[in-house]
């Protein structure tokens, strides 16, 4: 079984006010694995990268 990472970044001018969500997919479930507000540049960049695959 496949598994996938989704990554959701909600950017603001302030880091303080961007949000980060991750989720995985197994099949036909997806699981929140963590949400989070307040997400730098380097933690955004961190969990994107750790995406299989980067859209807009």
């Amino acid at each position: 079984m496949a598994t996938r990472l989704f990554v959701g970044v909600d950017l603001a001018a302030d880091p303080r006010r961007t949000g980060l969500a991750t989720l995985h997919e197994e099949g036909d479930r997806a699981r929140i694995e963590r949400v989070r507000v307040g997400a730098n540049d380097d933690d955004v960049l961190a969990a994107v990268l750790s995406a299989a695959k980067a859209t807009e």
